[in-house]
């Protein structure tokens, strides 16, 4: 059994909202009478004794027509491009055969219809034109409407053609499909500083919808000033940092940020800079390519006149890997290697020592974020696995920390919960903790 198709597609949108609307006309043979408008049982009994007169004369109501019945023997579908024709067999051959009716035809067009939604074609409409059925042929009319014209209105900061090229499912001339539909969407709002929200109505051209991608953006240029006492321990204790960032480097939602921390009474104690750069991968929205670098210094007084010197660097690259998100679950893997080098010098009046130290841990981290109308919950998950053979000696470590190794592994974990409560107060927890296969070096080691 096949189906035959032409390519005629049919406007059904109404001008405030699409609505794509299946419109069926009866199936009548040319040789049946008209259906009754109603369909009652036939009440012609004689009247009981000691009936009212009245009641007992009243005549009886005339049974309905019954309805029409008439063979289908196939399926002439006109106008489906998108859906495979297995599919739409599947769909239409359950109400093939002898003895039917109308509300078989109608059984089979919303069959074919659900087909289509279900396949994410949502602009798609089925229809039963007027017909005198012959030879048990059964004509069924699909209209795909087709985007006519596809927009991008109040973007300020972003660059239009570029949103139209990340949401292909709705470029004109296609058939849209609201699942590819929806991915583009999310792959649009992905980025900081800009939501997107697509507006479909009816399409300029006939048998064609249009589609406006509303965007609210900001500025993707962002400072920040923070004024703390997050300090270690015999050091004074303010901390002022400072970030700047920019979120859209090239129209490409590149970032690049800087950050400057210091202690302003005494910057000895801590001055750290950094910078990191982000880099989206093209045609892969679930990656993201992480570089960033840290330079500290630190003259840190820990008992009497003992001092400990420890500039240093990190240098390091994370792959970011954005997994399928699910309703109220967001969560991402990251993986990739560093470079740390620190300077380490103990002194003891005039006297000291140094224990410099060099090592290339290799990381994966897991982050999740739970988040409901009433809470949200973030749990954190990194694996760190040192590559003995391009690292510092062992008698090096050991010189940092007593009995610590270069051939170490450690894992943390941190799980935190904000919970709303009325009058707009937030009630805040949070644990931490480190699991090591032995003694650490302190920039290693969970503080």
């Amino acid at each position: 059994m096949g189906h035959r198709s032409r390519r005629r597609i049919g406007l059904r949108v109404s001008a405030a909202a699409l609505s794509v609307i299946g419109s069926v006309a009866a199936i009548v043979p040319a040789r049946a009478a008209k259906e009754a408008t109603k369909d009652t049982a036939a009440a012609a009994a004689a009247p009981a004794a000691g009936k009212q007169p009245a009641e007992a004369n009243a005549p009886a109501q005339k049974p309905s027509a019954p309805l029409q019945r008439f063979d289908i023997d196939d399926f002439a579908v006109q106008g489906a491009e998108k859906l495979p024709q297995v599919e739409i067999e599947e769909a239409i051959y359950p109400f093939l055969g002898p003895n039917k009716t109308s509300e078989d035809v109608e059984k089979a067009r919303a069959a074919l219809e659900k087909a289509y939604h279900d396949k994410g074609f949502q602009t798609v409409s089925v229809a039963v034109p007027q017909q005198n059925v012959t030879g048990g042929v059964v004509t069924l009319k699909v209209s795909e409407l087709k985007v006519g014209r596809l927009r991008v209105k109040n973007s300020r900061y972003f660059d239009l053609d570029r949103i139209k090229d990340s949401a292909p499912s709705l470029k004109e001339g296609s058939v849209p499909n609201f699942t590819d539909v929806t991915k583009d969407i999310v792959s649009l709002n992905q980025w900081p500083d800009r939501r997107v929200t697509p507006a479909l109505r009816a399409g300029v051209a006939p048998g064609t919808v249009d589609v406006d991608l509303n965007v609210e953006d900001k500025a993707p240029l962002h400072a920040s000033l923070e004024l703390n006492n997050r300090q270690s321990p015999s050091t004074t204790p303010s901390r002022v940092s400072a970030t700047v960032h920019y979120d859209n480097l090239w129209q490409l939602g590149h970032s690049l940020s800087f950050t400057y921390q210091v202690a302003p009474e005494r910057p000895s104690d801590a001055e750290v800079f950094s910078g990191s750069y982000m880099a989206r991968i093209p045609n892969a929205d679930w990656l993201n390519l992480l570089f960033y670098s840290v330079k500290s210094n630190s003259n840190v007084a820990t008992i009497g006149g003992t001092n400990v010197v420890g500039p240093g660097m990190i240098i390091g690259e994370r792959a970011v890997i954005t997994l399928p998100t699910r309703e109220g679950l967001f969560h991402t893997l990251s993986v990739g290697v560093d470079y740390k080098h620190f300077d380490q010098t103990v002194k003891l009046g005039t006297d000291g020592f140094s224990s410099p130290v060099t090592y290339y841990p290799v990381v994966a981290t897991y982050g999740a974020t739970f988040q409901q109308e009433k809470f949200t919950t973030q749990f954190n998950a990194g694996v760190t696995y040192n590559i003995r053979t391009l690292s510092s000696p062992w008698d090096q470590f050991d010189a940092k920390r007593f009995k610590a190794s270069p051939s170490f592994t450690h894992l943390n974990l941190d799980v935190s919960h904000t919970q709303e409560l009325p009058e707009g107060f937030q009630l805040y927890g949070k644990v931490q903790g480190q699991i090591a296969d032995g003694p650490l070096v302190s920039s290693e080691q969970f503080s």
